[in-house]
């Protein structure tokens, strides 16, 4: 729990925050389970809930304990669905980087899917966008250099 809580605090201090997870009720089956805690702008770490936080708070809260997580899972492979919804554009854009960051330090590919406007932070990182446009889909790759840009041509 501590390398995953220093790992979680390594991506949360990117968004100007801090945090813990603890194992709570470990000796109770029924009960055991996991507290995530963030606090963000000097704030004391709290226990997630819906009063405490706010939804961009606790999606990115949840976003980083997957990204510390993910250096634990074999997975290559992970799906990502709308995590940025409640997210401001500040948060969205420094967690959409931490997603290219390679946190696991392995090649893992992610399927990610956003309303949101994606820029593509580093080079090397391979985006392909599926946009509704006039009825039907139309793919394309977001390249480095119109980065940001949310219209397929």
């Amino acid at each position: 729990m501590k390398e995953l809580t220093a790992d979680y605090n390594s991506i949360l201090r990117f968004v100007g925050g801090k945090g813990e997870i603890n194992l709570i009720n470990e000796r109770d089956v029924e009960r055991a389970g996991l507290e995530i805690s963030v606090g963000f702008k000097g704030s004391k770490p709290k226990p997630l809930d819906s009063l405490t936080q706010s939804g961009g708070e606790r999606s990115i809260a949840l976003m980083a304990f997957l990204l510390a997580l993910q250096k634990r899972i074999a997975a290559p492979f992970r799906a990502v669905d709308e995590f940025d919804v409640h997210m401001d554009p500040k948060n969205r854009e420094a967690i959409a980087k931490l997603i290219t960051f390679n946190w696991g330090g392995r090649n893992e590919q992610y399927l990610v899917i956003t309303s949101g406007e994606i820029s593509v932070p580093e080079e090397g990182t391979h985006v392909i966008i599926v946009q509704n446009v006039g009825g039907s889909s139309k793919v394309a790759e977001l390249k480095p250099e119109v980065a940001g840009v949310k219209a397929v041509d």
